[in-house]
């Protein structure tokens, strides 16, 4: 559980009444780890609680409610917020998911909370040596999977907190403080569903600059017909403005699906493998079992990917291409024909390492991810879409494989070759080399 620890205090020198009156010694736990621990650099000492107002940090959480629950990261690796907010694009994602965003003079860590999958992620970092502030450094690192309602019952505890410690002082922050809570906390099933997708889509839904009148016709439009698997693919992937285009090519994609023919045989029943706690771990773990499920445990590198699927039972043709192209940068979609049988739907172009890259990630989101669902392949780094590039790359060109031709340096040239060998992309190969860390890739 995520867990603030508030030790009011006595604010002497402190004007404003209401930062006067939540001045307090905050400390924050995640499952045992104190996020707050720091180097006070004038004493050269190290503690755990930090010393300021906590209304910034309380109407942040207010103001951010949704998109933390449920917006996912969306960048390729772990970064540091300073790091990733040099980027414009990038700094809005930041502002609503970083606590180094809440400024107003107070000093917090570099803790990200963010939707992956089921759960929601709290990761923070400490501080480099080019401290952002002249005497504290924090100096705790982690990352920790919890449930959302963990999550936010945790923060829901430490805005009620806050809103007691000022219900009796009449400023116009708190008034509006305990309105934007009202609504949040009073919302009704449609508006909360809104509310949702729009977060999704890093949209907040209280700004009407960000959620349009045009956008909220938009999105209840476009995506309130579409399953939740399906429907949560294209949120995490697209933009609001794209919608309607989306919509349209997964829509003429299904009717492309549906004439993909029937199955060559029954669709096994697979075993279920249990997730662990990354993605990363998880598609690894399930390609190897495929793998050896298929061809045994000495079997060769996956030839032919189109054949794997169909002695899985999926359809005749079980790649689709369409001339029409998505509005978002999707890669596929998973669809089923009229007999029931998985197919996949693509948009033209790529070549065969590509092709066979996509149809492996199909097949971890149909047999391990959720099975009778349609799904969208997309480059979202969501659980299910990083599970399924780790899947796809650890099915197609195998650790255990590539460390028989692999010891220490490798040259970007017989990166090339171990492409060519296991029909993926060079990326692949190279990905693989340091995930595993079974050597390195230099330009000797």
């Amino acid at each position: 559980m995520i867990e603030f620890q508030v030790e009011w205090q006595d604010a002497p020198g402190v004007r404003d009444p209401v930062l006067e009156r939540t001045w307090c010694r905050l400390t924050m736990d995640v499952e045992g780890q104190v996020v707050t621990r720091a180097i006070d650099l004038r004493s050269q000492s190290l503690r755990d609680g930090i010393y300021g107002s906590a209304l910034p940090l309380c109407r942040w959480i207010v103001e951010n409610w949704w998109c933390l629950q449920h917006e996912a990261y969306r960048f390729h690796r772990p970064s540091r917020s300073h790091d990733l907010a040099r980027t414009v694009d990038h700094r809005t994602w930041v502002q609503r998911h970083s606590l180094r965003a809440v400024g107003e003079g107070g000093v917090l860590p570099d803790l990200m909370l963010f939707r992956d999958g089921d759960a929601i992620v709290l990761r923070w970092l400490p501080d480099e040596s080019d401290v952002t502030h002249p005497f504290l450094r924090f100096v705790s690192k982690g990352e920790v999977r919890l449930s959302a309602d963990e999550v936010m019952h945790g923060l829901t505890d430490f805005v009620l907190r806050v809103l007691e410690r000022v219900e009796e002082i009449d400023a116009p922050e708190v008034e509006a403080l305990s309105r934007d809570w009202a609504a949040i906390t009073t919302a009704a099933p449609d508006e909360r569903e809104l509310c949702v997708w729009s977060a999704r889509l890093g949209l907040d839904p209280y700004d009407p600059d960000e959620l349009t009148v045009r956008r909220e016709e938009l999105l209840k439009a476009s995506v309130s017909y579409l399953e939740g698997e399906l429907r949560g693919d294209l949120l995490d992937a697209a933009t609001a403005d794209a919608l309607p285009a989306d919509v349209h090519w997964i829509d003429a994609a299904h009717e492309l699906a549906l004439g993909s023919g029937r199955s060559a045989g029954n669709e096994p029943e697979l075993e279920r493998r249990a997730p662990r706690q990354t993605a990363h771990e998880t598609g690894y773990e399930c390609a190897r079992w495929l793998h050896q499920h298929l061809f045994g445990a000495n079997g060769s590198p996956t030839a032919d990917m189109r054949a794997v699927m169909r002695d899985l039972g999926w359809a005749e043709e079980p790649l689709l291409i369409t001339d029409s192209k998505p509005a978002s940068p999707f890669d596929a979609v998973l669809d089923r024909s009229d007999s029931g049988a998985p197919s996949v739907v693509a948009y033209q172009g790529g070549d065969i390492r590509s092709e066979r890259f996509r149809l492996a990630r199909s097949l971890f989101l149909h047999h391990f991810a959720t099975a009778q669902s349609r799904r969208l392949v997309t480059p979202a780094h969501t659980w299910d879409q990083q599970a399924s590039r780790a899947f796809a790359a650890e099915f197609l060109a195998p650790a255990d494989a590539l460390g028989k031709h692999v010891a220490g340096p490798v040259s970007f040239s017989d990166v090339d070759k171990l492409g060519d060998e296991y029909q993926v992309s060079s990326l692949v190969i190279e990905h693989q080399i340091d995930n595993h860390q079974l050597g390195y890739v230099t330009d000797a």
